[in-house]
């Protein structure tokens, strides 16, 4: 999955995408009106729901638009789409700031907040997504072809353990009781051969070779079922990716958080609130990456599965993130930290699930991808292989037929074709010797049925006169 691929597929104009960035929005705009002194307690609620239905218009609706155009957007596409929808936001913050509260609207920093946001966010959290969905089919596609791969080494094996057993048989199924029945006309016939009856007789015989070079040609290529496999695959699987690098992806928590928190609470609550955010994001990240460098370099950690690392990373630092902002008085004003607490929490665990996301899976979904090819190509090769076994199985019992069955069938037919035009007594004669011959053919085709070659394997070359 490229760049533009996955920035300009389907989750950069969803609207999946647009109603979950609501609950964040509401809390950063309730930050951010909290020392606004609204005519009622709902109006930030009012101005946070304005905002996002902009969003949804210009993202949403706009985006769908585009993509009558261009099913896959540019990049510069869906960075104008979301760069216009901030602007959007930061103007009607602004109004409503200012002719409901009857303070200044700063709108240029309400954009250039916005802006920030959308520029360390939007690309990650839209490309997360699309690697996130890639991998989630990817673990499908992968599990099947190991299953097809499993499978088509049994049929490998089956048919090399059975395809002459299986030939065999059917020939006997399918052609010894024509062949019998044939010699048992012929037998009632033999006294009363008239140039008809000849006929009649010699295409019988010809239907049987045919029938005979058919059965050869089929038996044996039957494909059986592939396993089925489940079609979804769990959560837990989709993030159990052991991280590499773990100090420089708990760097880019803490970068995602401090962008999502930190200019706001600079501008309402002072440098002494902004100082703690920075403090309680960094001792966040430095024991995200600790438990995940923990878990890579302790065996007790190898053993266990990357996701339950993940996870108690994720635990501990949001747990340290809200010790810091409760605790450290960093800021003198404790409420501050009351505030700003599910804001940087969020945002911290948005901040793990993006990096998550956006390069781990897209790490692991690249090792699968190569991983997936091998498979595919494996089950190629083992098919082939299968194939080959059955087709060679097939050249040995023609050639193995063709002298003790097949020439001699060929011969009857030979036979009866010269004397059609013969008189009584010479058509009798070559009715006792096609029964002499088509009696040693049934007898050689019974042989190789039960799995040995008539005659120790010569070849019959007597012709009937």
């Amino acid at each position: 999955m490229t760049l533009n691929e996955a920035l300009g597929g389907r989750w950069a104009t969803h609207w999946g995408l647009w109603l979950a960035f609501l609950p964040p929005s509401i809390l950063i705009i309730a930050v951010r009106e909290s020392t606004t002194e609204y005519p009622a307690w709902w109006w930030p609620l009012v101005s946070a729901l304005l905002q996002h239905f902009a969003v949804g218009l210009i993202v949403v609706v706009g985006g769908t638009l585009l993509r009558r155009r261009w099913p896959l957007l540019p990049v510069t596409v869906f960075l104008l789409l979301w760069s216009t929808a901030c602007v959007a936001r930061g103007l009607i913050g602004a109004g409503i700031a200012e002719s409901v509260a009857g303070v200044p609207g700063d709108a240029a920093f309400r954009i250039a907040s916005w802006l920030l946001l959308m520029l360390t966010w939007a690309p990650l959290v839209v490309y997360g997504l699309a690697q996130f969905e890639r991998r989630r089919d990817l673990l499908t596609e992968l599990e099947s072809a190991r299953s097809q791969l499993t499978a088509s080494v049994a049929r490998f094996e089956e048919a090399e353990a059975t395809t002459s057993t299986r030939l065999a048989e059917a020939l006997g199924a399918s052609v010894l009781p024509v062949l019998d029945d044939l010699r048992t006309r012929l037998g009632s016939l033999r006294g009363e051969l008239d140039r008809r009856s000849f006929e009649e007789v010699s295409a019988s015989l010809a239907r049987l070779h045919d029938e005979l070079l058919r059965v050869i040609d089929t038996a044996g290529g039957g494909e059986s079922a592939l396993p089925s496999v489940r079609n979804r695959v769990t959560l837990l699987e989709i993030f159990d990716i052991p991280f590499g690098r773990p100090w420089a992806k708990a760097g880019l928590v803490v970068l995602l958080t401090l962008a999502l928190t930190l200019l706001d609470a600079w501008r309402i609550y002072g440098g002494a609130a902004a100082l703690e955010i920075i403090v309680a994001a960094s001792s966040a990240g430095a024991v995200f990456g600790a438990v995940l460098h923990a878990g890579r370099t302790m065996r007790r950690g190898r053993a266990a599965a990357a996701s339950s690392v993940t996870l108690a990373a994720g635990g501990a630092a949001v747990a340290l993130c809200a010790i810091v902002l409760l605790g450290a008085g960093i800021d003198p004003v404790a409420a501050h930290g009351v505030v700003l607490l599910p804001v940087v929490s969020s945002g911290l665990l948005l901040s793990i699930v993006v990096v998550v996301a956006a390069l781990l899976l897209a790490r692991a979904n690249e090792h699968d991808e190569s991983t997936l090819r091998v498979a595919r190509a494996d089950v190629e090769r083992w098919d082939a292989a299968r194939r080959a076994s059955i087709e060679r199985e097939r050249r040995r019992l023609t050639d193995l037929l063709h002298g003790p069955v097949q020439g001699r069938i060929a011969a009857c037919v030979m036979a009866f074709n010269f004397h059609a035009d013969s008189d009584q007594e010479t058509l009798a004669d070559v009715a006792d010797q096609v029964l002499e011959h088509l009696g040693a053919a049934s007898h050689d085709l019974a042989t190789i049925a039960r799995g040995f070659p008539p005659n120790g394997g010569a070849a019959y070359s007597g012709t009937p006169a």
